[in-house]
């Protein structure tokens, strides 16, 4: 929840840095994918919930990316609290790569940088990988024949998922933020083939 609340942090403080003309949106997810409308004419930012995450969409025509500049007191209120938001979500299950498709239909018009964090094994809608951890570890012990399998993508989903975003001149960056197994060869094909980055803090 500590390093949940660094990340905030660090989010809050890209985006208050841009400049006048910047978009931005903000969407979470578990097993399932969470908009918020940041528009101006609301109270406070607004929670959109995209529970089908084999057949992902957005929730909003407009409004899922939104000028910085008409959405600030909204953007800095939701980010301030998404850390207490979640921290009695029980659930362990990750729709990484529904998010990412999320993420590239509310950019595709626009193109743009997507930043996603990540802490678990990608296990629920489209993209879900298996634990390839275990055969890892008996290819350690028996030999290196079927390692250099293991550094490769252990589905072509996420690949093709990539190749779309950079046809849409969309950039995407992995922050990966635990110590257990996340097939990180399977998850870093997407921020490799758009240009983007994998950084690990475990």
């Amino acid at each position: 929840m500590e390093y949940f609340g660094i990340v905030v942090t660090g989010i809050y403080d890209q985006f208050f840095q841009e400049g006048p003309r910047t978009l931005v949106g903000v969407a979470t997810f578990d097993s399932t994918i969470h908009f918020y409308n940041l528009k101006r004419a609301l109270q406070q930012p607004l929670m959109l919930i995209v529970p089908d995450v084999e057949d992902v969409y957005t929730p909003l025509q407009t409004d899922v990316i939104v000028q910085l500049s008409e959405c600030r007191q909204h953007l800095e209120l939701l980010l301030e609290n998404i850390p207490t938001m979640f921290e009695n979500n029980k659930s362990v299950e990750s729709a990484f790569g529904a998010a990412i498709k999320a993420g590239f239909l509310a950019l595709k018009g626009t193109g743009g940088k997507l930043l996603v964090f990540q802490s678990v094994l990608p296990s629920a809608g489209v993209g879900t990988l298996s634990s390839r951890e275990s055969e890892a570890r008996t290819n350690v012990s028996v030999g290196e024949k079927d390692v250099p399998k293991l550094l490769q993508p252990a589905d072509k989903t996420l690949k093709t998922m990539a190749s779309e975003l950079a046809e849409y001149q969309i950039c995407v960056d992995v922050f990966i933020t635990s110590q257990t197994y996340v097939d990180i060869a399977s998850v870093s094909v997407i921020p490799r083939t758009t240009g983007g980055q994998v950084s690990i803090n475990a």
